[in-house]
């Protein structure tokens, strides 16, 4: 399973001038849900491989400069 981080970025549009800014997570942790930290990733790419988690439900937490944003994932383990 291959998480699209391209769903957790934040966009603007600058109405001035079109000009579109895409902001990336600075870092992404992923924790069970009984709060264990499984998996740290600094500079993400636009995707990442979850193949690895046993089937469950994970929390992403994605750090950017300003503020943190938590999601639910579900893994399907191999």
């Amino acid at each position: 399973l291959v998480v699209n981080i391209a769903s957790c970025i934040r966009e603007y549009e600058f109405v001035n001038n079109g000009f579109y800014f895409i902001e990336v997570p600075k870092k992404i942790d992923i924790f069970t849900m009984d709060g264990r930290l499984t998996r740290t990733i600094d500079h993400p790419s636009t995707e990442m491989s979850i193949a690895d988690l046993p089937s469950g439900i994970y929390l992403v937490s994605m750090q950017y400069d300003d503020h943190i944003t938590t999601k639910k994932i579900m893994a399907g383990g191999q």
